[in-house]
């Protein structure tokens, strides 16, 4: 399997994170507030052109870029997913690479582009999330204040929130999981080439991938929503982020196996999982716990730190296979 960005991946990868008994599951808690009532922007007139996108700002200064599909309508509650582009990358980039703007791709899902924050005066232009080893920023609060501002602006389903993210911004999308308050508000999570730096190992001789204790909120806690659903994917090549993960940056980075084993036993799930080859990979397979609650796509031992895709003349038949993980 071959992996790049083009219409095809934006297809694939939003069928993965949107349809299916496995990540599409809402947080209970949301799916409660939904039953009763959708966002308080529905009904209002739209400030974007159906198609279009507008860039907004948080009263920090924080910006982020809407994204109205073709068939928005104010009167209909919409699903709405969460983009964060990788370390040094900027809005517009991360629309580039995921596509899910696109008319041809996505014509009911508004897309929301959020931007990192360069706070490490040494590098002015690197943007980053909270969790990179040189970030301070707060970015649960920036994904809160704007997800609050859009669903008071505009009509979306409140239990059908999703984030994604590459690099960096996959491992942001992690940490928007391990947070208690944002897993109960967003519904599923699929980070791709995800970077889930665990700061609190700051020397090299003291990282152990393959054990590391994760740092996250919603494992800990017990009265958390019942399960977070998870879908990552990674290349057995990248050489950014090592799927064996390893020391960079000043930080621990775990196995990406191990990461997922800890959401298998966070999410309370049992048994072996259930493996499927995946057809024309080298050595790539999907990984699916509690049947595709937590899922992991390894592309496949050729693939690097790249966003998933595959051939157009693929896509049909391999997305048919692949849709009910999302």
């Amino acid at each position: 399997m071959h992996w790049w960005s083009t219409a095809a991946s934006a297809a694939l990868h939003l069928a993965l994170l949107i349809t299916g008994p496995g990540l599409a599951a809402p947080a209970p808690e949301a799916s409660t507030r939904a039953a009763s009532a959708a966002s308080a922007g529905c009904g209002a007139v739209p400030e974007i052109v159906d198609g279009a996108s507008r860039l907004y700002s948080t009263a920090a200064g924080r910006t982020y870029r809407v994204f109205l599909p073709r068939d928005y309508d104010e009167n209909t509650p919409a699903p709405l997913i969460l983009s964060y582009h990788g370390a040094g990358g900027v809005i517009d980039q991360q629309a580039d690479l995921d596509r899910l703007a696109r008319p041809e791709v996505n014509t009911d899902h508004i897309v929301v582009y959020l931007q990192g924050n360069a706070d490490d005066p040494s590098q002015p232009e690197r943007y980053t999330w909270q969790g990179a080893p040189e970030n301070h920023s707060d970015d649960i609060r920036f994904t809160r204040e704007a997800l609050d501002a859009i669903l008071a602006t505009y009509c979306v389903d409140p239990s059908r929130v999703y984030a994604t993210g590459m690099s960096q911004g996959g491992g942001f999308a992690g940490r928007l999981a391990c947070s208690a308050e944002m897993s109960a508000r967003i519904a599923a999570y699929a980070p791709v080439a995800g970077a889930y730096y665990q700061k609190q190992v700051d020397e090299e001789e003291a990282c152990e991938p393959a054990t590391v204790d994760i740092d996250c909120e919603s494992m800990r806690k017990r009265n958390r929503r019942t399960s977070v659903p998870i879908m990552a994917f990674h290349g057995g090549s990248d050489d950014i982020i090592r799927y064996e993960g390893g020391f960079r940056n000043g930080a621990c980075l775990p196995a990406v196996k191990h990461w997922i084993d800890r959401w298998v036993e966070a999410d309370g799930l049992r048994g072996m999982p259930a493996n499927d080859t995946i057809e024309g990979s080298d050595g790539g397979v999907i990984m699916r716990h509690g049947g595709g609650l937590v899922t992991l796509v390894y592309a496949g031992d050729d693939v690097g730190h790249a966003w998933m895709s595959r051939s157009n003349g693929d896509l049909g038949r391999q997305t048919q296979g692949l849709r009910e993980f999302g």
